[in-house]
């Protein structure tokens, strides 16, 4: 068992924020479409948090959704489709 351990971090090792719906906002063009999954995979960030994020984004009035069939690699899947309005 370790004799020494270290739970905290210091300011020098936080490298910068970002607001997620910021992000999102400032990289998806009016009338351009998505999912959450392929935010998710682009920035490494949890599928779960980015449809959260897109759903805040639809009732504010940023994006409409839609379900529709998507083709990935080797098959198909319902999946919401955000449009950017």
């Amino acid at each position: 068992m370790k004799k020494k351990y270290s739970l905290t971090i210091d300011d020098s090792m936080i490298v910068g924020s970002v607001d997620l719906k910021r992000f999102i906002l400032d990289n998806i063009k009016p009338g351009e479409m998505t999912v959450a999954s392929v935010i998710a995979k682009e920035i490494g960030r949890n599928k779960k948090r980015v449809s959260e994020a897109l759903n805040q984004l639809t009732e504010q009035g940023y994006f409409t959704t839609e379900d529709k069939l998507i083709k990935y690699n080797n098959g198909s899947a319902w999946s919401k489709v955000f449009t950017r309005v």
